[in-house]
């Protein structure tokens, strides 16, 4: 009967540990509208060629409208059209960890009243 609660027990905290887990690194998807450039700097690749990396600052909404707010880095020289959308997706361990242009007609209701 005590290996039988030992099991029940060690099951239970893998359980909360991988749903913690999955939590933290799987992400959360925010929209959000592409403002201006808050900074920008060059990187050089050992030497080769030079990358401009810009950073934009935002703030997104999930699709319970709630806000976070964002910093996004483009890499090789890449530009965000301002005025246009973002889906962002965020994880507690990385942060930002992708991005892509999305309609707004693609954006859940509760984040395109924030939006708007």
């Amino acid at each position: 009967m005590k290996k039988k609660w030992v099991w029940i027990i060690v099951a239970v905290v893998v359980l909360i540990g991988g749903a913690l887990a999955y939590q933290k690194y799987h992400g959360v998807a925010y929209y959000a509208r592409v403002g201006n450039v808050a900074s920008q700097r060059t990187d050089k690749n050992a030497g080769k060629t030079a990358n401009q990396v810009r950073t934009y600052r935002m703030v997104g909404y999930n699709k319970q409208g709630a806000a976070k707010h964002l910093s996004v880095q483009t890499f090789n020289s890449q530009r965000l059209a301002k005025g246009h959308y973002l889906k962002v997706t965020w994880s507690a361990a990385k942060g930002v960890k992708s991005y892509e242009r999305v309609a707004f007609n693609q954006i859940p209701q509760a984040a395109q009243q924030k939006l708007d």
